[in-house]
């Protein structure tokens, strides 16, 4: 699988970021933080601030991410792409994206969309629990481990 230079993570919505940090120091790998000058982080975590604006830290993310990056990211466009790269790309909730089911989720996500327009109802993010955290951490521990070879994951 070959070692991760940086773990990207999309600050958009970020819950474990402390964990995530820690975890990155103890396998020495390198971590940046994108997100928009509306969040704020803790001073000594590694942040790059991009400028407010809708689609600004998706933009920066895309730009800056290399092949075989590690990406964390709520957003399907930028997971799509981050996969184009020959990235690792992990969703928040733990799931990995992979180039079999970007095609679904972003079709549910323009689905979703339409839904949305139209008033009807999509179902809401529930409150993440305690297993739900263990769960993304040990599936970023894989990845920083080296554990989890790429070949298997396409």
């Amino acid at each position: 699988g070959g070692k991760i230079k940086t773990l990207w993570v999309d600050g958009d919505d970020w819950t474990y970021i402390s964990d995530i940090v820690a975890l990155c120091q103890h396998y020495q790998v390198g971590i940046k933080i994108i997100c928009d000058d509306a969040h704020e982080f803790p001073e000594e975590f590694p942040v790059i601030t991009v400028p407010s604006g809708s689609q600004n830290t998706d933009l920066y993310l895309i730009n800056h991410i290399h092949e075989k990056d590690f990406v964390i990211t709520g957003d399907y466009g930028v997971a799509s792409h981050s996969l184009l790269k020959d990235c690792t790309v992990l969703h928040p909730s733990g799931m990995f994206y992979t180039k079999e089911n970007i095609d679904l989720l972003l079709w549910r996500r323009h689905l979703h969309a339409k839904l949305r327009r139209q008033n009807k109802k999509t179902s809401n993010m529930k409150k993440r629990t305690k297993e739900d955290r263990n769960y993304f951490l040990s599936q970023v521990e894989t990845v920083l481990k080296g554990s989890v070879s790429n070949e298997n994951r396409h």
